[in-house]
């Protein structure tokens, strides 16, 4: 699996791409971030891509896992993020996205009918081959215990003169 982007090689990007500095690049960057959490509070929608939503989720019972008691979750607000539709397209499907058609198609054409399959051949059984006697295993000597090095001694503090 490929690794995300860094925000220094998304600012470098945009930098190569619009032929601009990469200062500039950051300070847009941190300007579309900064932009992004005021305005998610009303949904901020990013063009071509999706929008920020904040949703409310009710209270709810809950176990605490460690004891199994039964507890209240209370109500708060959530932060997500939902993809367009084009974005869902251009990233799930193999070919590149494509606007919706005006018009629908009549009616599909009928489909063709199925031909049959050939009819199974019959499996003749082969008389079985006999394998050779297996060989025996030949014992390895046993290996010499490997000794433990000593610790290493610490060598006496020198006196100072």
């Amino acid at each position: 699996m490929a690794k995300s982007l860094t925000k220094s090689q998304i600012i470098e990007h945009l930098a190569t791409k619009l032929n601009q500095p990469k200062k500039l690049a950051g300070e847009f960057l941190a300007e579309l971030v900064g932009l992004a959490y005021k305005e998610a509070k009303k949904d901020f929608v990013i063009p071509g891509l999706g929008k920020i939503v904040v949703s409310s989720r009710k209270k709810r019972k809950g176990r605490n896992p460690k004891t199994g008691e039964e507890i209240t979750i209370p109500a708060r607000k959530v932060l997500s993020f939902r993809f367009l539709k084009a974005a869902k397209d251009a990233v799930l499907s193999a070919a590149p996205a494509k606007e919706a058609p005006a018009k629908k198609a009549a009616a599909k054409p009928a489909a063709k009918p199925v031909a049959k399959a050939a009819p199974a051949k019959k499996v003749v059984a082969k008389p079985a081959v006999k394998e050779a006697p297996a060989k025996k295993a030949v014992a390895k000597p046993a290996a010499k215990p490997v000794a433990k090095a000593a610790p290493a001694k610490k060598a006496p503090a020198k006196k100072a003169k």
